[in-house]
């Protein structure tokens, strides 16, 4: 179709974009929702590449796990992560750490994997 396309591999998620028409999907965003970080340099990497979004003005952003969005979602979630990190750096237990990103964003759905976010950043 004349389209150029960009596949990347990040780890056990892969991300198309499609440049000319401001496109990009990837596995998983949902500006309102909790995501599953196994790591703090997942935070950065993903920060990194939702970043790059942004930078580059993807105006539509196709998931697997959500329904289209737009540059602002991104920016949106852009700050979660941050608030995230920050959150993590700053709480002593997952117990601490999950009370007060539910108090931040109380409205936002899958608690599941803000826990296996804590238990995975929090192991003892």
């Amino acid at each position: 179709g004349g389209f150029q396309l960009e596949i990347i591999y990040h780890n056990e998620n892969i991300e198309i974009k499609l440049p000319q028409i401001n496109v990009v999907y990837t596995h998983m965003m949902g500006h309102d929702c909790h995501s599953l970080m196994m790591s703090k340099e997942q935070i950065d990497m993903t920060i990194n590449q939702l970043s790059d979004y942004v930078e580059k003005n993807y105006t539509l952003i196709l998931s697997s796990h959500y329904t289209p969005e737009m540059i602002g979602d991104v920016k949106t979630k852009i700050e979660y992560l941050n608030t995230l990190q920050k959150t993590l750096n700053t709480s002593h237990s997952k117990e601490e750490f999950m009370e007060q990103m539910k108090t931040m964003y109380p409205d936002y759905q899958g608690l599941n994997y803000l826990e296996m976010t804590a238990n995975a950043c929090y192991k003892k």
